[in-house]
């Protein structure tokens, strides 16, 4: 059966932060009277997903507003940085690899290498993405080819919705 509404593939991502916020919100109720923390810090490899995280909420449509003050809610004081997706372990598993190579995937177990080197090593920068407004966010446009020799091809006129 097939989802009732559709959904983008930044929304997803950032229903896997809020999933990380409350596994990461769970673990310090756990162990928070048993194990001292220096530092709380969760990766995503959703560049779009943290700059959501350090603009207001209140700029967002009311899905994503929620959940990035859910974020901010769980763990305040979690530390959010960017990990390319072919250094992200958690893709591992979900782009084909067999069983039988995971057991053995250095990657999956251990992490990316740069986690191993000094907190104050590591690019914890998040770089906002421009906010767009809703009227720029969906644009038509319309291409004209004429024909100027068997083999070219060029665009004549190019306009946009807005009459540009």
């Amino acid at each position: 059966m097939s989802p009732m509404k559709t959904s983008t593939i930044q929304r997803l991502e950032l229903c896997v932060a809020v999933l990380l916020a409350r596994w990461l919100a769970h673990l310090l109720i756990v162990f928070g009277d048993r194990l001292r923390f220096d530092g709380i810090f969760a990766w995503l490899d959703s560049q779009i997903v943290l700059s959501w995280s350090v603009n207001p909420h209140t700029c967002y449509t009311v899905f994503i507003s929620n959940r990035v003050h859910l974020v901010h809610q769980l763990v305040p004081s979690c530390r959010w940085g960017y990990v390319w997706s072919a250094k992200n372990p958690t893709n591992c598993a979900s782009r084909g690899l067999l069983p039988s190579d995971l057991v053995k995937h250095i990657l999956y177990w251990s992490g990316p290498a740069f986690l191993k080197d000094t907190v104050e090593s590591w690019d914890m920068q998040i770089y906002p993405i421009l906010l767009i407004s809703q009227h720029d966010q969906s644009c038509c446009l319309d291409a004209s080819l004429r024909r100027l020799s068997p083999k070219t091809e060029i665009p004549i006129r190019v306009s946009d919705s807005r009459g540009t």
